[in-house]
């Protein structure tokens, strides 16, 4: 049983009530790196550029000097080849100067408001944008309206990224000062998950008209008018795709148990694995491509492939902010295997677009999950048809323009009405 779905032709989103504004888009990086913060604010300026707007970046971190580059390479690179226990070691063990939070907070809004000043003095801007800036945001000065977007609050970051829950209550308090102040001063806020929405509203009191959920887009996407073949998984061939770059977070090890016992089941399971090397990938039920880099056409080009191969994307998240790889396999039309934790159930819905697990459940329930799938071709195909259908619809950069265009439209004619 197959069944093949055509990609539409990207079409640049643009907002019939909104004229064509100028933004100041923040960012905490170079606007120009790819793969700064996942790779979110570039791809939120690149959407909101094609929608029509002019937009001009305003970089809220100090220039990379080489040392600071070479350090931050180091750092890396020790993520990738150190045990967890000693990459999460202090910051002053591991010999590095690092400024707290709230002075953090206050260099950045000091740099964007002069830049802010700067680029005013040419023409005033209509609205402020960022993607995950609450730290700049916190003692910014200007009274220009603020759209405030990210994947996820503060709140679920530092209790559910193990990470960061591990840091300092000093740390916890002062990324919980910024995030408030952040959601305060905002006009609105759009974030992309469900649980981000109702964590702004019942964590930091934010008053639910001002918060927008507006799903994020994808990096990874099929060519423009791509056939896409939805092929079921069958007994002899199942293909599972994990994107994991935190091994831990996102629990590679589960998913690798779960295809092990699906082998021991008679079901030709494997593990599609990309992301940084971790032990439990020298299974032989996993095949690992490594980590593959955004801004990378070779790189991308690969990930599509692995896309369009495998029947099935799993992510066992104890923490996901948003979920993009189950978003971007949902593109592809291959439905999603998650758990309930952050954003997942956001873009899984559970008996539409795929199955929703507890992230209690153990590698036996994954694998059944699995199994169930290959014993239903139907259903799959259901599964996957749907999965398409709301990628196409929800999951795209140009939607999230055209959703934050309206909140920029609104904020504007709010402060317009307040000024007269």
């Amino acid at each position: 049983m197959s069944d093949s779905l055509r990609a539409p032709v990207t079409v640049a989103a643009r907002s019939e009530r909104a004229p064509a504004y100028r933004i100041a888009m923040i960012h905490t990086g170079d606007p120009n790196d790819r793969l700064h913060v996942s790779g979110l604010p570039f791809a939120a300026s690149a959407a909101l550029a094609r929608a029509g707007c002019d937009v001009v970046p305003i970089r809220a971190s100090p220039p990379t000097t080489p040392k600071t580059f070479v350090r931050r390479r180091l750092l890396a690179i020790a993520g990738h080849v150190l045990p967890s226990r000693v990459r999460e070691l202090p910051a002053h063990v591991r010999g590095l100067r690092v400024g707290s939070v709230l002075q953090q907070a206050h260099a950045a809004a000091a740099r964007v408001d002069r830049a802010l000043a700067a680029i005013e003095a040419e023409r005033p801007v209509d609205a402020i944008v960022g993607m995950c800036i609450s730290v700049p945001l916190a003692y910014l000065a200007t009274e220009r309206p603020i759209i405030y977007a990210s994947d996820a609050t503060a709140r679920i970051v530092l209790r559910t990224y193990p990470r960061y829950r591990r840091r300092p209550s000093q740390y916890h308090a002062e990324c919980e000062e910024c995030e408030t102040r952040a959601l305060r001063r905002a006009s609105f806020v759009a974030l992309a998950a469900e649980a981000a929405t109702r964590s702004a509203v019942e964590d930091y009191g934010v008053e639910p008209e001002r918060v927008s959920l507006v799903p994020l887009g994808c990096h990874v996407v099929p060519e423009p008018g791509e056939r896409i073949d939805v092929e079921p998984p069958t007994r002899a061939r199942t293909r599972l795709l994990l994107v994991a770059s935190d091994a831990e977070r996102k629990r590679v090890s589960l998913a690798v148990r779960a295809v092990e016992l699906l082998r021991a089941r008679g079901i030709g399971a494997e593990l599609w694995h990309v992301g940084a090397p971790h032990s439990s990938l020298s299974s032989r039920a996993v095949r690992s491509f490594g980590p593959l880099r955004l801004d990378r056409e070779a790189d991308r080009a690969v990930h599509r492939d692995a896309l369009r191969a495998t029947h099935i994307s799993v992510l066992p998240s104890v923490g996901e902010a948003f979920g993009i790889a189950p978003a971007e396999s949902a593109h592809f039309g291959r439905p999603a295997i998650v758990s309930d934790a952050g954003g997942l159930p956001t873009v899984v819905r559970d008996g539409e677009t795929g199955i929703v697990l507890p992230t209690s459940a153990g590698p036996a329930e994954w694998a059944r999950a699995v199994e169930s799938l290959v014993a239903d071709p139907a259903r799959y195909v259901r599964l996957a048809t749907e999965a398409r259908r709301r990628a196409q619809l929800e999951f795209t950069w140009d939607r999230w323009a055209e959703r934050m265009l309206d909140l920029v439209h609104r904020a504007v004619v709010a402060r317009s009405q307040e000024s007269r």
